[in-house]
Protein backbone atom coordinates (compact mmCIF):
# COMPACT_ATOMS: atom_id res chain seq x y z
CA UNK A 1 0.00 0.00 0.00
CA UNK A 2 0.97 3.53 -1.19
CA UNK A 3 0.68 7.09 0.21
CA UNK A 4 -0.52 10.27 -1.52
CA UNK A 5 3.12 10.54 -2.08
CA UNK A 6 3.48 7.62 -3.25
CA UNK A 7 5.54 6.27 -0.05
CA UNK A 8 4.87 2.53 1.18
CA UNK A 9 2.78 2.40 4.41
CA UNK A 10 3.83 0.32 7.35
CA UNK A 11 1.60 -3.00 7.06
CA UNK A 12 0.89 -3.01 10.31
CA UNK A 13 -1.46 0.25 11.00
CA UNK A 14 -3.69 0.20 13.30
CA UNK A 15 -5.86 3.04 15.16
CA UNK A 16 -4.73 5.29 17.32
CA UNK A 17 -5.46 4.68 20.72
CA UNK A 18 -8.51 5.96 22.91
CA UNK A 19 -8.59 5.90 26.23
CA UNK A 20 -6.41 6.54 29.71
CA UNK A 21 -2.56 7.01 28.18
CA UNK A 22 0.60 8.57 30.29
CA UNK A 23 2.03 11.69 29.06
CA UNK A 24 5.13 9.58 28.14
CA UNK A 25 2.40 7.21 25.81
CA UNK A 26 0.70 10.62 24.23
CA UNK A 27 4.39 12.14 22.99
CA UNK A 28 4.68 8.60 21.97
CA UNK A 29 1.65 8.35 20.01
CA UNK A 30 2.42 12.38 18.78
CA UNK A 31 5.74 11.70 17.43
CA UNK A 32 4.57 8.28 15.57
CA UNK A 33 3.99 8.91 11.77
CA UNK A 34 0.12 9.00 11.21
CA UNK A 35 -2.12 8.08 8.03
CA UNK A 36 -5.84 8.51 7.54
CA UNK A 37 -7.48 5.72 5.97
CA UNK A 38 -10.47 6.29 3.46
CA UNK A 39 -10.22 9.97 4.37
CA UNK A 40 -11.27 9.42 7.92
CA UNK A 41 -9.76 6.86 10.02
CA UNK A 42 -6.71 7.53 11.64
CA UNK A 43 -3.80 5.27 12.36
CA UNK A 44 -0.25 4.40 12.79
CA UNK A 45 2.03 2.04 12.72
CA UNK A 46 1.73 -0.70 15.33
CA UNK A 47 5.56 -1.07 16.32
CA UNK A 48 5.45 2.58 15.96
CA UNK A 49 3.46 3.34 18.89
CA UNK A 50 4.52 0.29 20.49
CA UNK A 51 1.69 -1.52 20.51
CA UNK A 52 -0.27 0.58 22.28
CA UNK A 53 -3.24 0.02 19.89
CA UNK A 54 -4.19 -3.48 18.59
CA UNK A 55 -6.92 -2.61 16.52
CA UNK A 56 -6.28 -3.68 12.88
CA UNK A 57 -7.15 -0.30 9.96
CA UNK A 58 -8.54 -3.52 8.31
CA UNK A 59 -10.92 -4.61 10.98
CA UNK A 60 -12.16 -0.79 11.47
CA UNK A 61 -13.02 -0.51 8.05
CA UNK A 62 -15.81 -3.54 8.22
CA UNK A 63 -18.00 -3.91 5.16
CA UNK A 64 -15.07 -1.59 3.10
CA UNK A 65 -12.00 -2.27 2.06
CA UNK A 66 -9.11 0.21 2.17
CA UNK A 67 -9.09 2.41 -0.57
CA UNK A 68 -7.11 5.89 0.00
CA UNK A 69 -4.18 5.92 2.61
CA UNK A 70 -3.04 9.56 3.34
CA UNK A 71 -0.07 10.60 5.62
CA UNK A 72 -0.54 13.02 7.94
CA UNK A 73 1.72 15.55 8.53
CA UNK A 74 3.41 15.48 11.93
CA UNK A 75 2.99 19.59 12.45
CA UNK A 76 -1.00 18.88 12.09
CA UNK A 77 -1.12 16.07 14.91
CA UNK A 78 -2.95 17.12 17.74
CA UNK A 79 -4.62 15.73 21.38
CA UNK A 80 -6.86 16.93 24.18
CA UNK A 81 -8.05 14.28 27.01
CA UNK A 82 -11.59 15.33 25.76
CA UNK A 83 -11.36 14.67 21.97
CA UNK A 84 -8.37 12.35 22.13
CA UNK A 85 -5.79 12.18 18.60
CA UNK A 86 -7.40 14.35 15.83
CA UNK A 87 -5.38 16.44 13.05
CA UNK A 88 -5.69 19.78 12.17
Amino acid sequence: MRDQYDNEVPADLVVLPIGELNNENIEKVLKADWYRVNNWLLCASAKEIDYLSEFPAEEAVTKREINSVEYVSQILHRYTPEDWFYHA
